[in-house]
């Protein structure tokens, strides 16, 4: 899907394309501040998300892409500051996830990773403050955790 045309788009509603089959590509544009809960949950089609450049998303819902078919590696843009509980839940091809220059991220919530494929070693940016329990509980292949310098974990889940 590819809201380009859409120029004034701010926001995707509670689920709005949930367990749709029609999806593959999400091209998500600057424009956008908001995507709510369970937009894309279950979109087993769905295996790219592209932000455009100068991304002004805030927040990445609860269950936003939960089960969802995202595949290989995502990265998040610098505005977003929380990522949902079980935003990317069961995500079992999402192999890697990065975190735009600046990121401004403060909270990984509940379970937001759980399960997904996430493999190798992430790298957490300064910005963060907390990331809440089983935030990557049954993520096997995750080695190693990184967290850059500049700023405290304020909360670390058990």
């Amino acid at each position: 899907v590819n809201f380009n045309e859409l120029i004034l788009l701010e926001s995707i509603g509670k689920q709005a394309f949930y367990y749709s089959g029609i999806i593959d590509l999400l091209t998500v544009p600057s424009s956008l501040t908001s995507i709510v809960d369970q937009a894309f949950r279950q979109c087993y089609g769905l295996t790219s998300v592209i932000f455009e450049s100068g991304s002004q998303l805030e927040t990445i819902g609860v269950w936003m892409f939960r089960k969802s078919g995202l595949s290989g590696s995502i990265t998040l843009p610098a505005s977003v500051t929380s990522i949902g509980n079980s935003a990317f839940y069961e995500c079992s091809r999402l192999t890697n996830v990065n975190f735009e220059p600046n990121s401004q991220l403060t909270t990984i919530g509940i379970n937001a990773f759980q399960s997904s494929g996430i493999s190798g070693s992430i790298s957490f940016p300064a910005s963060r403050t907390s990331i809440e329990a089983s935030s990557f509980r049954s993520c096997s292949s995750l080695t190693s955790e990184s967290f850059e310098r500049g700023r405290e974990l304020g909360k670390l889940g058990t």
